[in-house]
């Protein structure tokens, strides 16, 4: 019970956070690798976002899976020029496929942006060393690729 207590509260928060961002900040869309599932952006002008994905891990421990980065790069404001390079901070939490069993830990993504003309859309393939800290500690890599949409009256 309390497993899905963590999990609803970690889901509500990632689903909680766009709401205090102006409209044309607010981007959704897939994500496909590890893991797969939604992808959520918050970004600001002065070149740095929140990114999350709310899926399901496909590797062996297979689970719901939700992670949540602070992102920094020149692409992320609404000129969207510079480096297609990010990288930031972040944090996984993911359930096995047996609902009691969980994974915690920090995430360091490292990525390349995309964004079309006027920030309606995005593309993003990333990397990702993750330091495990619950159950136990260990290093492992993840990556993915994916698009979001930006919603809003907005765009640059």
């Amino acid at each position: 019970m309390t497993n899905r207590v963590v999990v609803a509260l970690a889901l509500l928060g990632a689903f909680a956070l766009p709401l205090s961002a102006a409209a044309n900040d607010i981007g959704v869309g897939l994500a496909a690798g590890e893991p797969s599932g939604l992808a959520f952006s918050l970004v600001r002008d002065e070149g740095y976002g929140i990114a999350a994905v709310a899926g399901w891990s496909l590797a062996d421990p297979q689970g719901p899976h939700l992670h949540i980065d602070y992102v920094m790069g020149d692409r992320l404001g609404a000129e969207g020029r510079g480096s297609p390079i990010y990288n930031g901070i972040g944090v996984r939490f993911q359930l096995y496929d047996d609902a009691v069993s969980r994974l915690i830990g920090i995430r360091f993504p490292m990525g390349l942006l995309f964004p079309a003309k006027h920030r309606r859309f995005d593309l993003f393939i990333e990397v990702v060393p993750i330091i495990d800290l619950v159950p136990e500690i260990d290093v492992v890599f993840t990556g993915g690729l994916g698009m979001r949409f930006y919603f809003g009256g907005g765009a640059t």
